[in-house]
């Protein structure tokens, strides 16, 4: 990518500075703060996955970059509302709020390019989906599980001892997984007929499903 993330760090630091001008209590400050460490956060994990020794997720590499990807485009959206109202409050130069904000559309230019390959590669399932992605394999060349399968082993393994789950109970057998990776992993499981949903709402648990 164009934007590396150092340059992403000044331009975060540019942001701390220029919100400073803005009310103490005024929620935007620290909104504002907060989905910039965000993004500068999302841009090193990217970065990081994108070199050519991720380390020890190598093999989970795909995912992640997906992860981060949609979780940058998402914060850069919602940054940029947050710039639209900040320009117009008379609570910093309206030319520096601009300039912090093109910085930020340059970062989403450099990401859109990273997207338009992420839907080559969609496509390319889409016109061949028995081929699927390419699996992955070990040094030794066997194959290399991906995250979901890997934790769908785990999850069937604790459904056969408690019975039935929720999200939020599956979190704790996951620590390193968001919930909503896991209500992911959830409905995958329910449309695949392994497992299925009983009660609703904040009662809403999981169970094996027996065929």
């Amino acid at each position: 990518m164009i934007v590396q993330p150092n340059n992403l760090s000044e331009i975060t630091t540019k942001l701390y500075k220029l919100t400073l001008l803005f009310p103490k209590k005024e929620p935007l400050r620290y909104k504002m703060r907060e989905i910039a460490d965000e993004i500068l956060a999302d841009f090193i994990a990217l970065d990081h996955l994108k070199s050519p020794n991720p380390g020890k997720y190598a093999s989970q590499t795909g995912p992640r970059e997906k992860d981060a990807i949609f979780a940058l485009e998402s914060n850069l959206d919602i940054l940029n509302s947050y710039f639209e109202v900040a320009k117009w409050q008379n609570w910093a130069d309206y030319f520096d709020i601009l300039a912090i904000q093109e910085d930020y559309g340059k970062v989403k230019d450099c990401l859109a390019v990273e997207i338009r390959g992420l839907e080559r590669n969609w496509q390319q399932e889409k016109r061949n989906p028995a081929a699927g992605p390419a699996p992955m394999v070990n040094k030794e060349g066997g194959l290399v599980k991906s995250d979901f399968e890997s934790r769908k082993e785990k999850i069937t393994q604790i459904l056969k001892e408690t019975g039935k789950i929720q999200v939020g109970q599956a979190n704790t057998y996951f620590p390193d997984i968001s919930k909503r990776t896991l209500r992911r992993d959830f409905q995958k499981l329910l449309k695949e007929g392994t497992v299925e949903r009983i009660g609703d709402k904040n009662n809403t648990f999981y169970k094996l499903k027996i065929n």
